[in-house]
Parts: structure tokens; C-alpha cells; sequence
């Protein structure tokens, strides 16, 4: 019992330093990416409005029903076959 728990501690610890580590290095690099007056702000900005208003006239459903009859990639039917019927 006490090796698995000191087995679970140290590879808990060492997956919570691999994150710091690299957390650092991704907040680093993507430092642009907060800059409040940056284009990408803007554009999500724009995007969240543009779905609130597509979500306040119905479009959003007309949207996702279309998308969901003509698109070729069906998830929903990812499961099938894994039991048998």
C-alpha cells in the first residue's frame, strides 16, 4: 500500500512540474494573445457578438440543423458498432 501511494505522489508531483515548466513557456510565447487592444481580442469580441445576435433571432438553430443534414462527418453514428445489437 505505502509503495503504490509514494508511486502515485511522485507521479503526481511530476506531472504538476512538467505543467509549471511548460505552462511558463506557453504563457511566454503567447503573450500576444492577451494584449487587450490586439486584433485577436477584437475578433473574438466580434465573433461573440455575432453568435449572441444569431442566438437572439433563431438563426443559430436554422444554422445547426442545416450543418447537421448536409455534413459528411457524423458523429453520432462514431459508436456504432462497438456492441453488438
Amino acid at each position: 500500500g505505502l509503495v503504490l501511494l509514494l508511486t502515485y505522489v511522485l507521479g503526481l508531483c511530476a506531472t504538476l512540474l512538467a505543467i509549471a515548466l511548460l505552462g511558463q513557456r506557453a504563457v511566454s510565447k503567447l503573450r500576444w494573445a492577451a494584449d487587450p487592444d490586439g486584433w485577436l481580442r477584437r475578433g473574438l469580441g466580434f465573433v461573440f457578438i455575432a453568435v449572441g445576435v444569431l442566438v437572439l433571432t433563431g438563426w443559430m438553430k436554422d444554422i445547426e440543423t442545416w450543418l447537421i443534414a448536409n455534413s459528411p462527418v457524423q458523429p453520432w453514428n462514431l459508436d456504432r458498432g462497438f456492441l453488438p445489437e
